[in-house]
């Protein structure tokens, strides 16, 4: 995730990942295979995130609850298995900044997404 974020230009030990509200409805999904795995080494998901094809681009079926708990157990399964310590960098401390400068920082954030979702639909 670390290395993810760096190449698209997210410094994630000197700021948070960004999370910012984005379109649900388009039912996509996260494309898994049928043990949880994503594209991403050592990213699973399952559930309500996961898109695994049992039903098509539907994650939200009436199966979901049982897609839940079928693939979180194989996602756990898998993770049991292939588990393997890894290197990771070394993170530095993350900045001590205030309650008041964090939630500034995520306000602007915010309403800087915001205004590029704005500047993006008046393109299209």
């Amino acid at each position: 995730i670390y290395e993810y974020c760096l190449k698209h230009g997210y410094d994630i030990t000197s700021e948070p990942i960004p999370i910012v509200p984005a379109q649900h409805y388009f039912m996509g999904g996260i494309e898994t295979d049928l043990n949880g795995r994503t594209s991403m080494d050592s990213l699973y998901a399952a559930g309500e995130t996961a898109c695994n094809g049992v039903h098509g681009k539907n994650r939200l079926a009436s199966n979901s609850l049982l897609e839940s708990l079928v693939f979180s157990k194989r996602a756990a399964q898998d993770i049991n298995n292939n588990w393997q310590i890894r290197e990771h960098p070394n993170f530095p401390e993350p900045p001590q900044i205030s309650c008041e400068e964090q939630i500034l920082k995520d306000k602007n954030m915010i309403i800087s997404e915001i205004r590029r979702g704005e500047k993006d639909a008046e393109q299209h």
